[in-house]
């Protein structure tokens, strides 16, 4: 029986709030991945950052020698 149902809603047409729900779960699951990416460039820029910073520091050493 449970088979019949599911091939039964499969042809189916949405209904307008089944659509929404879906929306809705999309937009969360494009929330996560855009938070995970600012978080990743953050990281990126951060260690880019101490990147440029020590580099400068080691101009420095070698311009007093």
């Amino acid at each position: 029986m449970r088979f019949m149902k599911f091939f039964k809603d499969y042809w189916r047409d949405l209904t307008p709030l089944e659509v929404i729900t879906h929306s809705l779960a999309q937009a969360h699951l494009e929330r996560l991945e855009s938070e995970n990416a600012t978080e990743y460039a953050k990281a990126c820029l951060q260690l880019s950052l101490a990147r440029i910073e020590r580099l400068n520091e080691r101009i420095k050493e070698y311009k007093r020698d």
